[in-house]
């Protein structure tokens, strides 16, 4: 019997005309979130 196995998607909305404030809040706000969960493999953005 294999393992089971899940993907868990999110969408997220950004003004581009703050690319830069928001890919800071990506990188130092969402990102540390979702790696503190066991299991994540990768992530793509």
């Amino acid at each position: 019997m294999s393992e089971a196995s899940y993907a868990t998607i999110a969408t997220f909305g950004r003004d581009l005309t703050r690319e830069a404030v928001s890919r800071q809040g990506l990188h130092e706000f969402i990102v540390p979130r979702v790696r503190q969960h066991g299991g994540v493999v990768s992530g793509t953005g």
